[in-house]
């Protein structure tokens, strides 16, 4: 495999782990009103 294909494919292996820390977390604090819990949720979406 390419070099750049290999960089695509981790890229997007990144990003895959990064969608499931997302959705747990966003899981954890739905129904939650305070910000601090949402933090964390704020940080991964920007990532």
């Amino acid at each position: 495999m390419s070099a750049l294909c290999e960089q695509i494919k981790t890229e997007y292996e990144q990003l895959q782990t990064l969608k499931e820390r997302l959705v747990l977390e966003y899981e954890k604090v739905k129904d939650s009103d305070d910000m601090k819990d949402w933090s964390v949720v704020k940080k991964l979406q920007a990532e």
